[in-house]
């Protein structure tokens, strides 16, 4: 399952979204919405038609956006093209990352993850007893 991530204005790996770009492959539209899923596109891109009865063009529509698959920072990623701006998808069902922790307060519950090489991704409430975690980036 892939999950918008970040794009490049906000992306601090310049050099890993570069080594995306210049690796990244063309895919079809298609194939891009059946993995992505429309939900994410429509959540990411409100603006779009998206139902018959909205104004305006639809996200399926607009021929000015690309579609690759490539890799950020080691991992398998799809990426879309929209007025010069990459949005980049990551699977967070493929990796499960170790990380390290500082505690703020008492008690079992983490309030802040570290992982090396990430630099980006939403802080959540984990429990101590846990080892491992996939977080949602």
């Amino acid at each position: 399952m892939y999950e918008y991530y970040t794009n490049c204005v906000n992306c601090r790996d310049v050099e890993a979204l570069h080594e995306m770009i210049e690796i990244g492959q063309v895919m079809t539209k298609r194939d891009f919405w059946a993995i992505v899923g429309k939900d994410a596109l429509k959540e990411l891109f409100p603006f779009y038609k998206w139902n018959k009865s909205d104004d305006g063009i639809s996200m399926w529509r607009d021929w000015s956006i690309s579609y690759f698959k490539s890799y950020f920072q080691g991992k398998p990623c799809l990426y879309l093209v929209y007025s010069a701006i990459e949005y980049i998808f990551l699977d967070v069902e493929e990796h499960t990352y170790q990380f390290t922790v500082d505690f703020v307060g008492t008690g079992s519950d983490l309030y802040r993850a570290f992982r090396d090489g990430i630099d980006a991704f939403d802080l959540q409430q984990v429990r101590l007893e846990d080892c491992t975690y996939r977080l949602e980036e």
